[in-house]
């Protein structure tokens, strides 16, 4: 009965930010110091969901497909680099892990398949981007549902480092902390 009802609610949260984007486009909803559209606030909730099912059951053929997505990733990327009210905010993570401001990086988390989402590290500011394609650096290979599990701070099944062993230990601290 419960599941039901999550259902349910969500698929009326679904319609309902639907047709506020159907009559108002251009419209934004002020969302913990972002204004997200109403279909980016719909990607959020699916966003939320997905994780959130990965946190209670952990990886299976559902939720892989789930976390498949390019616009969750897409949206990690904006809501974890600008989102500062967050726990996951790129820069919390940052001063969690310590790094030291003079030790600058920049790691790709990559697919095989799609563009680059950039970590970068610099000056004592640590920032997220998408890249347009893929580049020839430093990078973390894995699928995309592994890499939407990193960018929010799980540990994923696979992913392979192409790393040394400076700036793995450091985009791991970032990532995990």
């Amino acid at each position: 009965p419960e599941l039901r009802r999550i259902l349910e609610n969500t698929e009326v949260l679904e319609n309902t930010l639907r047709t506020a984007f159907d009559q108002h486009p251009q419209a934004t909803i002020p969302f913990t110091e972002m204004d997200l559209t109403p279909i980016e606030l719909l990607v959020h909730a699916r966003s939320e969901l997905a994780i959130h099912r990965w946190d209670l059951t952990g990886h299976d053929e559902v939720g892989t497909e789930l976390m498949q997505d390019p616009g969750l990733t897409s949206h990690a990327v904006k809501v974890l680099d600008g989102m500062k009210v967050l726990n996951e905010w790129i820069n919390h993570r940052a001063q969690r892990a310590g790094i030291n401001n003079d030790d600058d990086f920049e790691v790709a988390l990559r697919i095989p398949e799609g563009d680059d989402v950039m970590i970068s590290y610099n000056n004592g500011h640590a920032s997220l981007n998408m890249a347009e394609g893929q580049g020839t650096g430093p990078c973390i290979e894995s699928n995309s549902a592994d890499r939407l599990l990193m960018l929010w701070g799980r540990r994923p099944r696979s992913a392979r480092s192409y790393l040394d062993a400076t700036d793995l230990r450091r985009c791991g601290a970032l990532l995990f902390a």
